[in-house]
């Protein structure tokens, strides 16, 4: 909703009701009372045993960013390099 205050009010006001008269009255919008979760307890243990089983390196990206090193083919931007420092400095106070 805006409302231009160098214009008079009657265009203002007109403004509010017909913003006001889009929206369905109060008692038209339902809520419930509580939100409830419909899930598979099988499926959200299986998904917690599968995040729990992953490792926490992935050897594969690792190996591929060493070979890039390696290789002198890992270029990072000068602006990447600023952003890591600073975050750097933030974490340490």
């Amino acid at each position: 909703m805006r409302i231009n205050l160098s214009l008079d009010s009657n265009i203002a006001e007109t403004s509010l009701d017909k913003s006001a008269s889009t929206r369905p009255p109060a008692a038209a919008v339902q809520t419930p009372a509580e939100s409830q979760f419909s899930s598979n307890q099988g499926s959200v243990s299986s998904l917690l045993s599968a995040a729990l089983a992953a490792p926490e390196i992935r050897q594969e990206k690792v190996d591929a960013l060493k070979a890039q090193v390696t290789s002198g083919n890992y270029q990072v931007s000068s602006q990447q390099i600023a952003s890591s420092m600073l975050e750097a400095m933030h974490a340490t106070g």
